[in-house]
């Protein structure tokens, strides 16, 4: 599954946990994108913060972070697709860089969620 990826943080390799956007940097700094070109998908509120922390859009799935006012929240995993982030925001090209503790993995039209 790795060859999906252009990279990948360990966490035991971070001075400091979520809600310090740590890992979220060093995950853009890999991919070599700026903060505003970078969506996290998180499912905890620690994440969330850390995601805005690193200047990053959030995106929110799961009733733990129903209510932080977030422009992209979906129930469950099985509502997030490239179209339905798209509608939110009305973009057109879209790179996700997440760590959570979702137990799902996708790949469709270079999406992922691990």
């Amino acid at each position: 599954m790795t060859d999906y990826f252009k990279g990948v943080v360990d966490p035991s390799t971070l001075y400091f946990g979520k809600p310090d956007p740590e890992i979220f940097n060093r995950a853009g700094d890999i991919l070599g994108l700026a903060p505003h070109e970078i969506i996290g998908l998180e499912d905890a509120i620690a994440g969330v913060q850390a995601i805005k922390g690193a200047g990053q859009t959030p995106l929110g799935v799961g009733a733990a972070v129903a209510d932080e006012a977030l422009p992209l929240w979906f129930a469950d995993t099985s509502q997030i697709s490239l179209a339905n982030i798209e509608s939110k925001l009305s973009i057109k090209r879209l790179i996700v860089v997440s760590y959570s503790n979702l137990k799902t993995a996708y790949h469709k039209s270079g999406f992922f969620v691990f």
